[in-house]
């Protein structure tokens, strides 16, 4: 069984909610999202986070 934390929804990026149900509809898991996410390197979070 799965533990969810307390989330405060106000805090939530509305992209970011958008792309985990995107990455969810496609049958990818939440550990994939993050271990691909893991991988990027420092420029290409800079560019993700400045867009």
């Amino acid at each position: 069984m799965s533990v969810v934390n307390p989330i405060n929804i106000e805090e939530l990026d509305a992209d970011w909610v958008h792309l985990i149900m995107m990455a969810r509809e496609m049958g990818i898991s939440l550990d994939e999202v993050k271990a691909f996410l893991k991988t990027m390197t420092p420029a290409v979070r800079l560019e993700f986070e400045t867009t």
